[in-house]
This record gives structure tokens, sequence and C-alpha cells, in this order.
């Protein structure tokens, strides 16, 4: 009986046994897609399974640093290095289990967004008064500028963001810079700003074709009647090209001179269009006169030119003289002489003191086949030592002795002339060239 039990016993069991079935295999992640930024960092998911699996991980810039095991499930924990390039990314990690589907966990990364400025680096031409950069990136900065003149129309701000930069035009013949600082994220970034400097005065300052403007010098500069009373008269000859003058200034006449009738001092004009003035004495000049546009930079050279001639009552030694600044100097290379004389001009008898003088002077005359002053040129360079908005030139006699014939000038009469000329200069032996286009000008020098 017994027996018989425990052999039913045991069948009972066996059919219960085969009754029961095995566990499905599963294999599942808690998340099988996952995005993150470009700086990258650390993540975690599950994957819960009851069969043995592999792990691949396809990329090298995302790796498993550990795992966890609680029963079923595994968390795995990733670390995603940095997107250095501005291209998104995906990477994958495969998951291949025993008898089941297999699996994926897939990360996009997004691209790192640009940061900094765009461009680094502006040059301007001197008139432009304005111009603009980028500020990348998708963080708060904060911008300024090295040069208070530079003015930026943001100063801070969060994200990309365009700036503008405003200044005023370059007059200076120096250039301007700015350095604009961007700060993100505690790194400097830096646009640099170069505005050019105004090019070097060049080309003709003023000049005056004396032939062919006669009709405005005898319009501006001829006097009507003898000039009696100092200064300009109000005459004056335009230049031609730029903007300048020509003038004669007289001085007082002095109670030595003996002034012939109909001679004291007039401005006049030649057939050839020559401006000259009758009554040329010691203290009176000839002044030249071009204005630029603009302030004209020290260390500037320029260039002079014209052709004169001097009648045989005025001295055959004069001084060409610029103004440099508020002094007068030197625009040729100068001597010294000590003239003399013992006839008086005005009488031609001797002198009740004989003159005697020691006078400073860069332009010399020289005479015609005639006996005559011959046409000269009188030409140089001179370098300016200060900034100046005009160049002013004075031309004078410096001495009063007539170069004819010796006597002392104390006379005022038709022989006491000086010009310019449109006459070229006369040929080394005296003799004239009878050609007639020769100017007055000033120019900044190509030396």
């Amino acid at each position: 009986m017994k027996l018989k039990k425990l052999i039913l016993a045991g069948l009972a069991l066996l059919a219960l046994v085969s009754c029961q079935k095995d566990p499905e295999p599963f294999m599942t992640l808690s998340s099988k897609k996952v995005s993150v930024d470009a700086d990258g960092g650390s993540l975690s998911f599950d994957l819960s399974a009851n069969v043995y699996y592999r792990v691949l991980v396809d990329d090298n810039w995302m790796s498993i640093v550990d795992k966890t095991e609680a029963g079923d499930i595994t968390t795995y924990n990733l670390t995603i290095a940095p997107n250095g390039e501005t291209t998104p990314r995906e990477g994958i990690i495969r998951f291949i289990g025993d008898g089941v589907t297999p699996l994926k966990f897939t990360v996009n990364q997004s691209g790192i967004v640009p940061r900094g400025v765009n461009p680094s680096s502006i040059t301007v031409e001197p008139e432009v008064t304005s111009t603009k950069f980028t500020v990348l990136g998708d963080k708060a900065w904060t911008a300024s500028s090295s040069n208070p003149q530079f003015i930026l129309s943001a100063v801070s701000g969060v994200g990309e963001m365009e700036v503008i930069v405003t200044f005023p035009a370059n007059e200076s013949y120096t250039e301007k810079t700015a350095a604009v600082n961007v700060i993100i994220s505690g790194e400097t970034y830096t646009v640099n700003i170069t505005q050019k400097a105004l090019g070097k005065p060049q080309g003709i300052l003023a000049d005056w074709a004396l032939g062919e403007i006669k009709a405005t010098t005898t319009e501006l500069f001829t006097d009507a009647t003898l000039q009696t009373t100092p200064g300009t008269g109000g005459k004056y000859i335009p230049a031609s090209t730029g903007n300048g003058k020509i003038e004669y200034y007289a001085t007082e006449r002095p109670l030595d001179y003996v002034i012939k009738s109909g001679y004291n001092c007039k401005r006049l004009v030649g057939g050839n269009g020559d401006p000259y003035v009758e009554g040329t004495i010691v203290g009176d000049y000839w002044y030249i006169s071009g204005e630029y546009v603009r302030h004209i930079p020290e260390g500037t050279s320029i260039d002079f030119y014209f052709v004169t001639k001097f009648g045989t009552y005025v001295s055959n030694y004069w001084m060409i003289e610029f103004l440099d600044g508020n002094t007068w100097k030197p625009a040729l290379p100068t001597s010294k002489q000590t003239e003399t004389a013992t006839i008086s001009g005005a009488t031609g008898e001797a002198l009740a003191t004989p003159y005697s003088a020691e006078i400073t002077y860069n332009v010399a005359g020289t005479f015609d086949t005639s006996g005559n002053g011959a046409y000269i040129a009188v030409q140089g360079t001179f370098t300016t030592s200060v900034d100046m908005k005009t160049i002013k030139l004075r031309f004078s006699p410096s001495g009063r002795v007539g170069f004819k014939d010796g006597r002392y000038i104390d006379v005022i009469n038709q022989s006491c002339q000086s010009r310019f000329s449109a006459q070229h200069p006369s040929n080394p032996d005296g003799t004239a060239v009878k050609e007639y286009n020769e100017h007055v000008t000033l120019k900044f020098s190509e030396k």
C-alpha cells in the first residue's frame, strides 16, 4: 500500500513539472535614444535582460565607465567626450543577446556652436565712419573698446549678435586703432580695428598760369591809381589751379627816397600776363600763399618755382623765405655780402655819408644782353617743421644799391620794378628765350 502511494505521488510530481513552461527570454532598454550637447558629459541608462548578451560600442568618443547590477537590471554609466566640430554626430552602443532581438542605444550629440568674434581683424579707409562684427556662440558675453572714439552699439548680450562700431573720419596722417575685447564664458576674444591714415599731400598746392589768366590779373591785381598807403591795397591774383594768392605788400615810403612824379607804388600787368610793380623798394615784398584742404603735416617738403626779372633801380640781391609756424625762414641757402655806394641815385652826386651795409640774400639777378635785368628762375625745396594749413612765401629785396650803376637807391621811379613772368628764363649768356608759358607753382615735393 505504501509503495503504491509513493509511486502515485511520484507520477503526480512528474505530471506537475511537465506542465510548467521555461520563462521567455527578454532584453529591453530604459531608453533607446538620448541627445546631449556639444560639451559632452555623463549619462546613465538601464538594460533589463534574462539572457546572455554582448556589448559593442561603435564610437570611441563615448565609453562605458562602469555598471551596476540588480537582478535582471544593469545600469550603464557613460562618459561623452566634447564635440569640437560644428557638425552633429551620432554614436551607437549595440546589445546582442541570445535568442532576443538585438538592441541599440543611440547618442545624438550636437555640434559645437562657434564661439568668439568674426572677423577678428578689420581695416577701413580714413573716410569710413562705421564697421561691424559678429559675436558668435550661445553664451552670455560682454564687450569693451580700448579707444573711446570707437563706440559699440551693444556692450553685452546673450548668443550670436551683430555689433556695429561707429567712429569719426580720420583726418590725420597717422592711423587710428581700437581693440574691441569680447569676453565669453571667461575667454577673451579680440577684434582689432585699424582706420587708415590720410595719404600724404601730393600734387599741386597752388599754381598760376600767368599767360592764361591775364584778364583775371588785370581785373583783380592792377591799380588804377598810385598806392600811397601801406599794405596790399586789397589786390591779389587768385591761383588758376588750387587755392592760393599772389599779393604785393607795399611798405611806408621812407622820407629818404625821392619820389619821381607819377611814381610811388603801382601794380600793373604786362602784355604776356606778367604781374609787375613800379616802385619796389626795400621793405616791400611779394607774397605767395597756397592753402590746402586740410592741415599740412610737419616734415612736408614743398617745391616752389617762378621766373622773375629785376629793374635796374632795385637791388640785385633778394631773399625768398617761407613761414614755418610763426617764423620766417630762408627757403634757399643764404649768403652775406657787404655792399657800398657813394653816389646818390636820385641826384647823381656824392652822398653826404657813404652807404655801407651787410646784407643777407639767397637770390641774385643777372644781366641780359642789353645790360638790364635778365629773366631768372627762382626754384627750390623747403621742409616744414610744424603742422600748417597754408604755405606762405615772401620774396623781398635785400639791399639798396642799383645793380646796373652801383648807385645808392634813394629814388622811386620807373626803373624800380619787380615782377613774376610768363617768359622763360634767359639763356646763360643773357639772350632772351621768347616763350611765354611759365607758371608760378607751389607743389608737394615728390623727393
